[in-house]
Parts: C-alpha cells; sequence; structure tokens
C-alpha cells in the first residue's frame, strides 16, 4: 500500500476503510428495500469493476507486458494484409445481379475483341484510350493546321506508345481491338482524307445523317460543336480499343499513354485525354496525396488532447498518462488487421479515415478515466488500488456500454451488401473492441503505476524523489529549478487538471444549473431539427464522377470536356439465355418487347438490333418456317451474310440448338445517375413482364445498383445501430428512460447530420454512406456516458445528479469534441473527394454529437430524469413499515429540541413540551445526545440503531494511564459516517468506534483526551455520501417533514466536532454561515461548514 504521512510505498496494511465500506458501499437492505432493476444492475456490474480495477492496481504489471505479448503476436502477421486493388473495387456489392448476369453473358458468349471487335456486345466494361482535340481560337478541327496536328499525335500514339511486360514489349498494333484485320480506333475514319472530302461536298447533315438503305450514322459519339451541314466541328473524341483477352498487357499499355500524352504540347488544339483505368487511379491518387494530412490530422488531435490534459506540478501531472490514449488505438488497430488478414478479408484503402475514430473514441475513454482518478482525489484514505477500482466502478459502465454498442453494431453491419463497407466496418468494430481491452488493461495498469509514483512524490520524467516547489525554494534553489523539477502530491479536489478543464467545468457547470439555459438548450433543439428534417426532404442521392477526382487530375479535365461535349449512351441488351421455342410467335414477343422499350423516354428509336426480328423480315424465312420452328439452316445463312448479328445468336456444339440469343436497344445520353438507375428498374420489369425467357443486361448496371442501394444499406445500417444500442442498454443499464434518450439522442443526431450535409453540398453517396455510418461512432458515445454519469450517483434530486453528470462525463466529452474538432480542422486542406465530406459529415456529427449528448441530454435529464434512487426504491418499502409501526407514544412524553418543532404538534391529544437543558445550556435533543440516564421516548423516534437508547460507559483513555470511567453522553451518528459497516448495526457497536479511534490515534501519534471527542473529523466526500443517505433516518410522528431542516438542527448541535470545547464555536461557525447566505442546501451546508472550521 502506500503510506500516505510518509510518502512512500510500504508493506503495511491499510488502516484506512477499503472503497467497497465506504462511498461504493451498499445501502442494507432492511433499511432501503428492494431496488429497481437497473440501480441492480449498475451495481452489480460497478462492484464487479471496482474488484476488478482494484486487482489490477495491486498487480500492474501483468496487465501490461500480456497484452503486449499477445498484440505484438498478432502483429507480426500485418504483412500478410490483403488490400483491394483500388478504392471503387469496394463500392461493389457481394450480392449482384448484374455480376451474376454477367457471369451469364460472359459464359454464353465468347470474348471476339481480338478479331472481330464490337463495343456493344461487350460483357464488360471497355478497355481503351481516348483523346478529344478542341481546337483552339475558335477554329475547326477541320482547319488545315488543326487537322494536321491532329493526324500527327494519333500518328505518334500508335507508333512510339510501348508496353513491356516481362521479357516482351507491346506497341498499340499488338494490343488493339481488331474488325476486319485492322485496329478498331472510333473517331479516326472521321479525320481521314475520303470523309474531309465527303465533308466539304455538302452531302453530310449532324448530329445524324440517313443512308439511302435506310441506316442511320450518329455522329455525335464522335463530333461536337458543330454546325448541320457539318462543315466545321470545334471537338472530336478519338478512342483507341484494347483486346480483352490481354487485359495485363492492355492496362500497360494505358499507363504508358498516359504518360506519353502528359508530355505532348500541341500549338493548335486542347487536349483532354483518358483510359479505362484513369477514374481508379485518379481516385487513389487524390486519397494517397491526402494522407499526410490525415497524419497531421491524429498529431494535432494528440496535442490538442495533450494541452487539455496537462495540469499539476512535475509530480501530479497526468500528462504521461495520455501514453495510455495513443498507445490502445494503436494496438488495437494493428490487431484488427491482422486479425482480418489471418481471416481472409481484404481491407480498403479509405480504412485510414477509421484511425481519427479510434483515437477519438480512445481519448474519450482517457478522458472520462483521469476526470474520475482526479475526482477521487479528495478521498485520501483510499489507497491507489482502492482509487483505481472506484475509478473504474464510476465510469465503466458507460465506457463498456459505448465500446460494446459500437463494437457490436459495426460487427452487425458486416451483412451489408457493400464490400468497402462491410470490411471497414468489421475493422473499425473489431477495432474499438480491441482498443477496450486495451484501455481495460495497459492503461488502467499505467494509471496504477501513476499513482505509485505520484504518492512517492517522484518526478514525472526522472521518476526521481523531489520535493514540493515551495520547500525547494526555501532551501535556496532556483525558481527555475523549482518549477521544473519541484512537485508534491496532489490533496486538493483534482488539484491535478488542467487550467482548461477547470474553467470548463465551471463553464459546464454554471449552464447546467441555469434554468434558462436548459430551456434556451431544448428550443435551439427544436429548432435544429426543424431545419435538419427540412433537409432531409431534400436529400438527394448519387454523385457526379467529376467530383471523386481531385480537380487537378487530368481526368478532371477530360470529364469536364466530354460532359459539355458528348453525352454517355449505351445499348441495353435483352438475352434469351433458355432453349427458348425459337418461332414466329417468339419473334413477334421480342418485337412487342422491343417497341416497348423504345417508347420509353430514355431510349432511342431509331436505333434497334435484333437479329430474330431482322430474320423475319429477310428473304431467308420462309412461309413453310410461320406455322413452326424455324428453320436452324436458314438461320445460320442469315448470320452468315449479316455479319454484325454473328455473335447474337448462339448455337451448341452440334449445330442444331440455339442455346442463347439477344437483341439490343440503345439509350439516349444522359448523365444523370437517378436517371440511369431508373431506367435500369423499368427495363428489368420489362423484361420480367415478358412471356419470353429474358433479361437485360449492361455492365454499367453494377454502378446503378450500387446507387439504389446506398439509402436502403444506410437506413438499414442505423436501425441495426439503434437495435444493438437498445439491448446492450438493457443489459447494463435497464431503464427505459434512459434507454429513449439515448436512442432519441442517436436517431435526432443523424437527422441532424444528414439534413445539414444536404444543406452544406454534400450528397448520399457510397462515400458518404461510410462517413454517415461511421459517425454514429460520435452519438452513441457522447448520450451514453452522459446518460450512465447521471445514474450513478444516489444523490437527492435531478439537478445534483445532471451536475454530477456534467462533472464526471460532459467536462471530459468536451475535451474530447475540442481534440477531434482540432484535428478536423486539419483536412479542411485535403483535396480528395473523399476526405471533403469526411471533414463534413464527421464535423456535423462532431457538433450534433457534442450539443445533443453534453447540453441537451443533460438538461433533458435535469428536468425529466429519473426520480430519486432512494424514493424509487423504498416508497413502497415505507408504506410497508409505516402500516406495520405502532402508534407513536403521547406527546407528553416527549420533548422536542425547539419551539417550532413544539409547534407542529399543537393539536395533539397530550401537549408537547422542550427538552431538558444541559448545563451549558442546550437542551438534549437539540444537541443530539442521548443522556445514558434519559428514557429513550424523551429523544426523536429514529429507526434502526438509533433507536437503542442505552445506559453506555465510555472509558477514558489518555495512552498513559487508566483513569475511573465516567458516564458519557454517545452522540447521534448518522450511520457510517466515516467508519467501517462492520462497526455499525451490532450491540457493540460503540466499543467498535472506541476501537477504530485507538487505531487512529496509533496511526497518527495525536494525543487523546477522550476516544471519542478526539475522533478524527470525517472528509467531506464521505459526509456528501453519508448526508444522501440521511432521508432514510427520519423522525418519526413529525407532519409534513423535511430532512434538510431536520439535518440542520441535527448539525447544529455539534454531533461533528473535535472536542467538546468547540461545540460552541462549531455552532457559531453555523450561524455566521447561514446569516451570509452560503448555504443553498443542507448538502452544501455540510461541506461548507467543514471548509470554514479548517481555515479557522
Amino acid at each position: 500500500m502506500v503510506d500516505r504521512v510518509r510518502g512512500r510505498v510500504t508493506c503495511r496494511p491499510a488502516p484506512a476503510p477499503s472503497a467497497r465500506n465506504s462511498e461504493a458501499a451498499q445501502e442494507p437492505a432492511h433499511v432501503y428495500g428492494r431496488q429497481p432493476c437497473y440501480a441492480h444492475t449498475t451495481a452489480v456490474v460497478s462492484r464487479v469493476l471496482l474488484y476488478y480495477g482494484e486487482m489490477v492496481g495491486r498487480h500492474p504489471l501483468p496487465f501490461i507486458l500480456l497484452p503486449l505479448a499477445v498484440f505484438a503476436g498478432l502483429g507480426a502477421s500485418l504483412p500478410r494484409v490483403e488490400w483491394f486493388d483500388y478504392t471503387d473495387q469496394a463500392d461493389m456489392l457481394w450480392s449482384s445481379r448484374t455480376l451474376r448476369e454477367q457471369a451469364i453473358v460472359q459464359r454464353l458468349f465468347p470474348d471476339r475483341t481480338a478479331n472481330k471487335y464490337d463495343a456493344v456486345e461487350l460483357s464488360e466494361d471497355q478497355i481503351m484510350a481516348i483523346i478529344i482535340f478542341q481546337a483552339r481560337d475558335n477554329s475547326s478541327v477541320y482547319d488545315p493546321d488543326v487537322l494536321s496536328e491532329i493526324r500527327q499525335t494519333l500518328s505518334s500514339v500508335k507508333q512510339n506508345v510501348t508496353a513491356r511486360v516481362g521479357n516482351m514489349t507491346y506497341t498499340y498494333e499488338d494490343l488493339c481491338g481488331k474488325r476486319d484485320g485492322a485496329c478498331v480506333v472510333t473517331g479516326e475514319r472521321l479525320l481521314s482524307p475520303q470523309f474531309d472530302t465527303l465533308r466539304k461536298s455538302g452531302l453530310l447533315t449532324y448530329p445524324k445523317w440517313k443512308l439511302p438503305n435506310n441506316e442511320t450514322i450518329d455522329f455525335s459519339f464522335a463530333l461536337a460543336d458543330a454546325d448541320s451541314k457539318l462543315r466545321r466541328a470545334g471537338v472530336v473524341r478519338v478512342t483507341f480499343k484494347l483486346r480483352h483477352d490481354l487485359k495485363e498487357e492492355a492496362y500497360a499499355w494505358e499507363n504508358a499513354f498516359v504518360e506519353f500524352v502528359k508530355r505532348l504540347e500541341p500549338r493548335n488544339t486542347n487536349i483532354a485525354f483518358s483510359t479505362s483505368q484513369s477514374f481508379r487511379q485518379e481516385r487513389q491518387h487524390g486519397v494517397n496525396a491526402d494522407l499526410p494530412s490525415l497524419w497531421a490530422a491524429l498529431a494535432t488531435m494528440t496535442a490538442c488532447a495533450w494541452v487539455v490534459t496537462v495540469g499539476g506540478d512535475l509530480v501530479s501531472t497526468r500528462a504521461l498518462l495520455l501514453i495510455g490514449g495513443i498507445l490502445p488505438p494503436v494496438l488495437g488497430s494493428i490487431s484488427a488487421a491482422a486479425l482480418l488478414s489471418l481471416c481472409g478479408i481484404k481491407l480498403v484503402h479509405f480504412v485510414h479515415l477509421a484511425a481519427v475514430l479510434v483515437l477519438g473514441i480512445s481519448f474519450n475513454i482517457t478522458f472520462l478515466l483521469m476526470s474520475c482518478w482526479s475526482e477521487t482525489i479528495q478521498n485520501t484514505e483510499l489507497t491507489v488500488p482502492q482509487r483505481l477500482g472506484v475509478t473504474l466502478s464510476q465510469t465503466g459502465v458507460g465506457i463498456a456500454i459505448a465500446s460494446l454498442s459500437v463494437s457490436v453494431s459495426l460487427a452487425v453491419a458486416y451483412t451489408s451488401n457493400f464490400i468497402g463497407l462491410s470490411c471497414l466496418c468489421l475493422f473499425v468494430g473489431l477495432a474499438v473492441f480491441l482498443t477496450f481491452i486495451c484501455h481495460m488493461t495497459i492503461q488502467l495498469a499505467c494509471m496504477a503505476l501513476h499513482g505509485r509514483r505520484v504518492y512517492s512524490s517522484r518526478h514525472a520524467l526522472t521518476c526521481l524523489r523531489t520535493k514540493a516547489r515551495d520547500v525547494l525554494r526555501r532551501v535556496g534553489r532556483r525558481p527555475c529549478y523549482a518549477f521544473c523539477c519541484g512537485g508534491s502530491v496532489p490533496s486538493e479536489h483534482r488539484a491535478d487538471e488542467s487550467p482548461v478543464e477547470r474553467v470548463l467545468r465551471k463553464t459546464l457547470t454554471f449552464m447546467a444549473q441555469s434554468l434558462v439555459i436548459k430551456v434556451t438548450t431544448i428550443v435551439i433543439f427544436l429548432g435544429v431539427t426543424a431545419v435538419a428534417i427540412y433537409g432531409v426532404t431534400k436529400l438527394k442521392e448519387g454523385v457526379s464522377i467529376t467530383t471523386l477526382v481531385p480537380r487537378s487530375s487530368y481526368f478532371f479535365t477530360y470529364m469536364t470536356m466530354d460532359a459539355a461535349h458528348f453525352g454517355f449512351s449505351f445499348p441495353v441488351a435483352f438475352v434469351i439465355d433458355d432453349r427458348a421455342e425459337y418461332n414466329l410467335s417468339t419473334a413477334q414477343k421480342m418485337e412487342e418487347l422491343l417497341q416497348t422499350a423504345r417508347d420509353d423516354r430514355l431510349v432511342e428509336d431509331e436505333f434497334v438490333r435484333c437479329w430474330l426480328t431482322d430474320f423475319v423480315k429477310s428473304p431467308f424465312f420462309s412461309r413453310e418456317q410461320a406455322g413452326g420452328h424455324f428453320i436452324l439452316g436458314k438461320v445460320q445463312d442469315f448470320l452468315i451474310n449479316t455479319t454484325r448479328f454473328l455473335s447474337d445468336a448462339i448455337f451448341d456444339e452440334t449445330g442444331q440448338h440455339l442455346i442463347a440469343s439477344r437483341c439490343f436497344v440503345f439509350s439516349e445520353k444522359t448523365s444523370d445517375q437517378h436517371e440511369l438507375a431508373s431506367f435500369m428498374q423499368r427495363m428489368r420489369r420489362l423484361a420480367e413482364s415478358s412471356e419470353l425467357p429474358v433479361f437485360v443486361f449492361h455492365p454499367s448496371f453494377l454502378s446503378y445498383e450500387q446507387f439504389l442501394s446506398v439509402l436502403p444499406t444506410t437506413l438499414q445500417t442505423v436501425g441495426i445501430a439503434v437495435a444493438v444500442l437498445c439491448v446492450v442498454h438493457c443489459i447494463f443499464l435497464p431503464h427505459p428512460l434512459v434507454t429513449a434518450v439515448v436512442v432519441i439522442n442517436m436517431l435526432s443526431s443523424m437527422v441532424d447530420v444528414l439534413g445539414f450535409m444536404t444543406l452544406w453540398g454534400v450528397t448520399l453517396s457510397s462515400d458518404t454512406m461510410v462517413h454517415v455510418i461511421l459517425s454514429m461512432v460520435f452519438t452513441v458515445s457522447f448520450a451514453t456516458h452522459v446518460c450512465a454519469a447521471f445514474l450513478t450517483p444516489k444523490s437527492e434530486t435531478r439537478s445534483e445528479r445532471a451536475l454530477h453528470a456534467t462533472s464526471c462525463a460532459a467536462v471530459p466529452l468536451f475535451n474530447f469534441g475540442t481534440a477531434s474538432l482540432a484535428g478536423l480542422l486539419v483536412l479542411l486542406s485535403s483535396q480528395s473527394y473523399l476526405f471533403e465530406t469526411f471533414f463534413k459529415v464527421t464535423l456535423l456529427a462532431l457538433a450534433f454529437g457534442v450539443f445533443n449528448g453534453v447540453f441537451l441530454t443533460t438538461a433533458v435529464m435535469a428536468l425529466v430524469g429519473p426520480e430519486n434512487l432512494r424514493h424509487m426504491a423504498n416508497s413502497s418499502q415505507q408504506k410497508r413499515q409505516e402500516q406495520a409501526t405502532p402508534p407513536v407514544e403521547s406527546t407528553s412524553n416527549r420533548c422536542f429540541p425547539n419551539e417550532e418543532t413544539v409547534s407542529r404538534f399543537q393539536n395533539a391529544s397530550n401537549s408537547p413540551k422542550l427538552c431538558e437543558k444541559t448545563s451549558n445550556g442546550h437542551n438534549v435533543a437539540e444537541k443530539g445526545f442521548i443522556p445514558g440516564t434519559q428514557d429513550k421516548s424523551n429523544v426523536y423516534n429514529f429507526p434502526g440503531w438509533l433507536q437503542q437508547g442505552r445506559s453506555v460507559t465510555v472509558p477514558r483513555d489518555n495512552m498513559d494511564e487508566a483513569r475511573p470511567s465516567t458516564p458519557y453522553y454517545v452522540p447521534v451518528l448518522p450511520p457510517r459516517l466515516g467508519y467501517p459497516q462492520e462497526m455499525l448495526g451490532s450491540h457493540n457497536e460503540f466499543e467498535n468506534i472506541i476501537r477504530y479511534h485507538k487505531h487512529e490515534r496509533d496511526k497518527t501519534g495525536l494525543p487523546v483526551t477522550s476516544a471519542l471527542q478526539q475522533a478524527r473529523r470525517p472528509k467531506d466526500h464521505v459526509m456528501k455520501s453519508s448526508y444522501q443517505r440521511w432521508s432514510a433516518y427520519a423522525p418519526a410522528g413529525i407532519p409534513s417533514y423535511r430532512p434538510h431542516q431536520e439535518v440542520d438542527n441535527v448539525l447544529s448541535g455539534k454531533s461533528f466536532h473535535r472536542s467538546g470545547e468547540s461545540l460552541e464555536r462549531v455552532g457559531g461557525i453555523v450561524e455566521t454561515l447561514s446569516k451570509r447566505g452560503s448555504l443553498a442546501s443542507s448538502q452544501t451546508y455540510i461541506l461548507e461548514m467543514f471548509k470554514y472550521g479548517r481555515r479557522q
């Protein structure tokens, strides 16, 4: 134990009462009755945490070394962590209809990009490189100088861009998609001399040109800013198609293409370029470029946390305890990544953002533990293990609820259909849980070592013994030396806190006491919620692709120019993947299906590609086929003569059965994701309503499925979090009002985040969905800690418990919010959309979490929170006791302390009277004494052991000689007022009190003239705890009994004193404090009286 007098660690048994027997002790069942469920559950959990904290305090080293060994073993597998190749792969869905249908299409329709390239029939996104040329100075791309420069650039790309894979070097000719033996370069023919001659003839029309055979050519896919006769065109787009069977080589050529075009310096044109990989690569490059800002944000959070926690001197400072707040998230995150790698789960690159959240949660736990640790400074009789046990018992419930709620809800969110979200939620949930384990082991052990160091008066950096600063100055040390090397054991309330914490505590405590501020807080909340609901009604989904990459990216330039001059159009395939009956009826049903699709507003009416309907109209279809099945030989002849349909009808190995076929319609040009997603749903419903075994497919449907899944996934995950939160609260804090407050707080915070992020210009996308879900971490933590702290103390009023919640939870939570805000502000310089939206969403979640959790929850609980614990636990019990209590004796046989009390019984059958006076002028009851010769009916009828009015002989003891026994009065003390529980409630309790004070005399060496009168004064926290239990000992038979008034009467009788000579002086102190208005409440009465007495 720590010898607090000598300031060193000894092995002597602790003379002080244990923490379990003092403030944390439970009330006797025969006095308080049965506790409500939530109070009993909280008490059981607190008791378990109390024992665990004391165990860690007694043996700290194993709780440091063993977790470090385990986490180090897990960290050894960190190099095995696998990552998704690109950020957009994490946006894919685990279960996607498009992916299933894509697998069917790829199985039925083989790839022909090597020799029969057709972009319409591709089953996956094209591999290609694109250049957009825009003529400068409002000229035309068909001007001779401009046209020559464009042709020269295209020729250089074909000849000079090479890709090296292994030992092989590939040019575009080796990797291009070919048709009819030539590379397919879309738009290149529009720059050929033949087309230029045709253009000059004036026969062409723009944007579409109808051929004599009724076919239509659309020039708008490659030309823009042109007139109706195509005499000029300001923009041309050229696309280099690549093979799909050599993807690795094709991707390498694309990278070489980007590097080559970046070096071009054209004189007559502006160039924008892109490849099939550009979006993924540039988006990832933007995220990687902002990673230094993320590390700077983490460093800023740590620095701000250090500033708000540094206080005291070089002995009592808690600055080194902040290491306990940094080490757990590092160990937890590394171990979580290692565990996921062992399970074969990949990580997404934006998992780095979770570091801010995990570090913030760790600082939150650290601030709460340090705040409660500082609260126990006033318990000077507690040893370090006991202090640690009390600290954990008071804050552990809220920490456990918040940590488990976040961990379980995020782990359950692994069932999300988004690959990236599920992996990220699993990682964050596991990291939060492991961080919680680190705090419950490593940080608690560090706090125990910190306590041992402080109570041994050792320097925080050198761990050498030192002296107080004033002592060093008195012995001649310089002020600088005394300041840097001196320090002492803290003895005052929260003496080791920083100035920031002290000012913040005073401010928040004042705000928690003001009814005006409470009402104002609720009014502000209602106004903010109304604005947020309006914002939710304006919520937009989807995001432009140009916002997902940095503005400095070449892909941003390309997408800006492409969106301004060219739209996005794609073919939609109606695929028959079953052995259908191919006859005239089937052809007619397909034609009806296609006609219905062409009636859609987003489908081009002029462009349809279907071999089935064209075959029926061709000469190869004869009348003998009209009544039965098609003649497959005729079908094959038709396909051979119409080569563009050759890959749209697939025969089996025997050539006797058609196993698959497809027809196409083409969409209008648009970039609105809402329209495209709705178009996909309409086409799918159309296919499902058809009698044919058909489905619709295009590779871009995958992104539209993701778009449609964002909002349902967000609501589902939030719903899971709410359910988990309710379950965890019902287990650890089963109070319906508190659970409702926390859930409503979280839901209102989520509504605020969604509403205000919409008003801030942030739409709901796959990125912001992740941010919104992770922001639940803040909203859960704030309200949970405040509500748990509200129910922890057994105070008399809601206001007192609100003050306790403000002091113990709201202040550290506000510090956590301040540190997190400082870190987030660093992300203002971010360029990527991922970090920009993370900053906005997390800032909103943090702001509303602090407001709703710290201010609103405190105000609501202070106004309508649960009733007094004792009142709720004993109302029915007290009624039963009152019914079983025999009639009170006649007032004529009783005496009362003053005229005011006597006047209350004027209507009684017998006249009441004042108690007899003692030698110094005070009556017996007013002094609170039970005279040994007086009958117990002449004093208050207190329940329990106070009813035992008995004759007691107190032996006088002056340590040197035994004197004759003399009768003395026994003071009427409230139960457990600084005494261990086992001393009270028995037949020899007074003898136990005498032995206790003799032991105190032996420990301190102070002279004692009377074992009882020289008793050391109980400490403030013990008196406060005892006063909170005083109402259970109300005098019987007094109508309209108010505990605080009766306590005042008893205390004015000098029940708390050091010696018999001090009785009158203490009474004068009480009178003085009453006159100057320092007694705001009876609880403050007790504290103020002894603070004043200490000053005297």
